[in-house]
């Protein structure tokens, strides 16, 4: 059964709850042919704190980096792999998702 997390694809940058109760991190990529949203679970590898302050923003004006605000941590947002900071190498863990009938869908 599918589980709607996101209505639409009008968004860079967004959190959702997944059915499970985690919070994720939701990226819609449109760099390629059609949108892509990777989604990763808000928990920074470094100390397992949620990346945003509680503002459901993590993404920096660049639109393409992800920042722990707790200590200062960069990830690709397309990648999750953390590109700064204490935890370099590491990676946000990523959740499966997809776009279905222009929403965003896990199972």
């Amino acid at each position: 059964m599918s589980h709607i997390l996101h209505h639409g694809l009008n968004f860079t940058q967004t959190m959702a709850k997944h059915p499970s109760g985690h919070e994720l991190i939701l990226f819609r990529d449109a760099s390629g042919t059609e949108p892509t949203v990777h989604a990763y679970r808000n928990s920074c590898p470094h100390l397992g704190i949620s990346l945003d302050y509680g503002t459901g923003n993590c993404l920096l004006d660049d639109g393409k980096t992800l920042l722990c605000a707790m200590h200062a941590a960069t990830f690709a947002a397309d990648t999750g792999l953390c590109t700064g900071g204490p935890c370099a190498g590491a990676s946000l863990k990523r959740v499966a998702v997809r776009i279905e009938a222009g929403n965003v869908v896990c199972d």
